[in-house]
């Protein structure tokens, strides 16, 4: 059994002119991405849609 994969790329705001970190994912049972990530302690939204080939965008929740 293979488990199926994204790239999540993740940015700390709205203005991040440079490229995020990318890091490696498991889809969800049903295929899609998370809505949220925790990666090091830090919660991310998805907040774009796939725009390459398994590359999905998030940003840093404000709290």
């Amino acid at each position: 059994m293979s488990i199926e994969t994204y790239i999540a790329v993740l940015y700390d705001d709205e203005a991040a002119a440079d490229g995020g970190d990318s890091v490696l994912c498991p889809l969800q049972p049903d295929g899609n991405p998370k809505p949220i990530i925790d990666h090091g302690g830090v919660l991310y939204d998805l907040v774009k849609a796939q725009d390459r080939d398994g590359v999905f965008e998030y940003r840093r929740e404000r709290g």
